[in-house]
């Protein structure tokens, strides 16, 4: 029988959008293999990477910092177990104009 990866992250949801930041969070992937070693997160915009990290396999948070505003990003959280790297998670988000939170409260 041959080892698998993890499968996608659940429900990528972006939690706070500012004109420079972006936070997500996640749930553990339905099919985890294993032992979760940690997420890889990329923030993209077009083909170009604007931001990325690595959090531990315990932690289902991600913060970008240094962002454009009014400027649209595809993030990405993929799920590494003791295999690999597994399926990506995908969402799309737009930061706000300079000056605006992005929390609702103008």
């Amino acid at each position: 029988m041959s080892a698998l990866v993890a499968g996608a992250p659940s429900n990528l949801t972006v939690e706070s959008i500012t004109s420079s930041s972006v936070s997500v969070t996640w749930e553990e992937p339905a099919q985890v293999n294993g032992i979760l070693r940690e997420y890889r997160v990329r923030v993209l915009t077009g083909s170009d990477l604007a931001s990325s990290g690595i959090v531990p396999g315990n932690v289902t948070r991600f913060e970008a910092t240094s962002l454009q505003p009014f400027t649209d990003y595809r993030l990405e959280v993929t799920a590494v177990n003791g295999v690999g790297p597994g399926e990506i998670a995908v969402t799309n988000t737009t930061t706000s104009e300079a000056g605006k939170c992005g929390c609702g409260q103008y």
